[in-house]
This record gives C-alpha cells, sequence and structure tokens, in this order.
C-alpha cells in the first residue's frame, strides 16, 4: 500500500466506529479500491455506502512537514482559521467536482480528515457559517478531528451535509 492509502485507510477506521456509535449501526469496511476509496457495509441490513477519504492539511508546507518531509526545525510561521477554512472550501469543491466522475452506484459519503495538529472539531465548528459545502454529488460529508475533552484528545465527527 502506498503512503496516501495507509492514511486512507486509517482515517476511514477511525471513522466506521465513530459513525456506527452515532447511528447504532454495524458498518465495516467491505472494500478498499479507488474512486470511491472504500465501500463500507451494514451486514445487519446489507446496506453499503462508498466513502471517499481526502486529509485537510493548512497548506503544502504543512502537509510536508506533517508527512516527514519538511524541515522539522523550522517554524511553519502563523496560521490563521480564515485560511484553513478556505482551504477546507477549495477542497471540498474539488472532491465534490472529481466525484462526479465516479460511476458507483450507491450512497456516497465523503470524509475529510483534519491533519493539522492546531485545529480542532470546535475550530470548525466556530465557523461553519463560513464552510460552504457543495449540494452534490456527496450524501454526507463528515469531518474527522481531534475534540477536546477534560481526560484527553480524542476523534470526533462533524457533519457538514
Amino acid at each position: 500500500m502506498s503512503e496516501r492509502e495507509n492514511l486512507e485507510l486509517a482515517a476511514c477506521e477511525l471513522f466506521v466506529p465513530l459513525l456506527n456509535q452515532l447511528r447504532s449501526t454495524t458498518y465495516a469496511i467491505a472494500k478498499h479500491q479507488d474512486r470511491p476509496d472504500f465501500v463500507i457495509k451494514d451486514d445487519s441490513t446489507e446496506s453499503e455506502i462508498g466513502v471517499e477519504v481526502s486529509h485537510l492539511f493548512y497548506d503544502r508546507k504543512e502537509a510536508k512537514m506533517r508527512l516527514g518531509r519538511g524541515e522539522p526545525k523550522k517554524p511553519h510561521g502563523v496560521m490563521n482559521s480564515n485560511t484553513m477554512i478556505a482551504e477546507l472550501n477549495h477542497l471540498l469543491q474539488k472532491k465534490a467536482s472529481d466525484a462526479l466522475e465516479y460511476s458507483f452506484d450507491g450512497q456516497l459519503f465523503l470524509l475529510i480528515r483534519v491533519a493539522s495538529v492546531i485545529y480542532d472539531k470546535g475550530d470548525f465548528e466556530m465557523y461553519i457559517e463560513d464552510i460552504v459545502v457543495p449540494c452534490k454529488p456527496f450524501v454526507e460529508i463528515w469531518l474527522l478531528a481531534y475534540a477536546e475533552n477534560p481526560v484527553r484528545k480524542a476523534w470526533a465527527l462533524l457533519k457538514l451535509l
């Protein structure tokens, strides 16, 4: 598996149990493919959902640093929420445009894992009005991000569509 595929798999493996917890379902990853990246299936209902996975970084410099390709001792610089939301909006539009070409017949979800270390679920909730969610082809769009709790950081979902 490539690095990208491993990152996508890790995100989907975090997503499925959280989705099951929210919905009282029993989805599991049925297959890893391309376009969409995964098909998850609920064995009790035979329901299948295509899941396209992407990762959100603040910018290319942060992505390189997080993936071990940047200069680790050189600070990134100031990061602001407006730029992060603009990057999310750009990613949402790109993924929606790409997904129009998929030949998947079932429901299609988009999962975006927030890979930036300084942004958590609360940051996106605070700017929810500024997030431009495409109306198709995704049935649901989920943001997977850390959420603060009293004990530790834990992964949480924020539904955008």
